[in-house]
């Protein structure tokens, strides 16, 4: 069964997690913010710097959104499933 953050990897990343396009990383950003706000999914503390995690409340899936310091490309992708 899909989760609701696999159907945001599915649309805004390029299969491996990497986010291309700004506007993706832009759409990302506001629908896990929104996805939070709904509570479907769940920040939780990562002990990694400038590594964001969330854990879809549905399937139980954990994800990692990594914010590149600097150049390179942000990733959004799967940590772990329940």
């Amino acid at each position: 069964m899909a989760g609701t953050l696999d159907e945001v990897f599915r649309v805004r990343t390029n299969g491996n997690g990497y986010i291309e396009q700004e506007w993706d990383n832009i759409l990302l950003q506001r629908e896990i913010s929104q996805l939070v706000a709904e509570g479907r999914v769940r920040e939780v503390a990562c002990p990694t710097w400038g590594t964001r995690r969330f854990h879809d409340v549905e399937t139980g899936d954990t994800y990692d959104y990594i914010s590149p310091p600097q150049r390179g490309l942000p990733r959004f992708y799967k940590i772990s499933s329940e």
